[in-house]
């Protein structure tokens, strides 16, 4: 059976239909996998941390370290360098210090907001640490997950 050119070039021209099935999603999943992986650990790590946006400060050692610590409550040039050269409750760790200072400058005394920096905190080192394993591993994402 003979077919003609006219409905050969008729079958040529007919538009395939878009193919958004299942697959196609499928192989979104199976190319991003180490991304969503990612992802879902950031979102359990914010599970994780949020109830403590509701907890005040402790007698452990936020007193040492917030509440008591005249060193934070002034962002002056002394307290910067008192920060960086002498141990504060008998333990030293002045970028810690600092980022109290500055949460001091912004929020006071307000519980939930050293909270919620700590998880931003968190949020950034499993970036930090997927990305740093992410170049030393080849540019292996699998690799870099685990």
């Amino acid at each position: 059976m003979k077919t003609s050119k006219k409905s050969i070039q008729q079958k040529k021209r007919i538009p395939l239909k878009p193919a958004h099935n299942k697959i196609n999603e499928v192989g979104f999943v199976k190319k991003n996998k180490e991304i969503l992986l990612l992802v879902v650990v950031i979102i359990v790590t914010i599970f994780i941390y949020y109830p403590t946006l509701h907890h005040k400060f402790t007698n452990w050692d936020d007193l040492d370290y917030i509440t008591e610590n005249p060193y934070i409550k002034a962002l002056t040039t002394a307290n910067i360098e008192y920060m960086f050269t002498k141990p504060i409750a008998i333990n030293y760790h002045p970028l810690t210090i600092l980022s109290l200072a500055l949460n001091y400058r912004f929020s006071g005394m307000e519980p939930s907001s050293y909270f919620l920096f700590n998880i931003i905190l968190h949020i950034f080192n499993i970036l930090l640490a997927f990305y740093l394993a992410f170049l030393i591993l080849d540019r292996n994402k699998t690799l870099a997950l685990f």
